[in-house]
């Protein structure tokens, strides 16, 4: 079997916008495309979750593991929580970064006898 050299051209061709298309930011993420959060993004966070009045009373770490968000600790309420997720996903759309975060956080349960009582 002999190929032309526009055979040869077209396979490389194709071969080359296999492989750059599948190393793209957006087919590895499987969400929205853009860059990577980062440190900095991890400080803007923090300083929102701090003025927000309705997350008073929260214990939460934010840090960045891979590109991602995480948030770890406690929140008083339910409400405590999807605050502090949307707060994430705002500071992460204001830098065009891509969009999500790891809850890792707990709600504190109010009442709770102390001591192992």
């Amino acid at each position: 079997m002999k190929l032309s050299i526009q055979g040869l051209c077209c396979i490389s061709l194709i071969t080359l916008v296999l492989t750059v298309g599948c190393n793209s930011p957006a087919a590895n993420t499987g969400g929205t495309a853009g860059a990577n959060s980062t440190a900095s993004t991890v400080t803007v966070i923090e300083q929102k979750i701090k003025a927000d009045s309705k997350m008073a009373g929260a214990d939460i770490k934010v840090t960045e593991q891979g590109g991602n968000i995480v948030l770890e600790g406690t929140v008083k309420s339910p409400d405590q929580k999807d605050t502090a997720t949307s707060i994430v996903v705002a500071a992460q759309k204001e830098k065009k970064q891509q969009q999500g975060v790891v809850d890792n956080t707990l709600v504190a349960e109010s009442g709770a006898p102390q001591g192992g009582k």
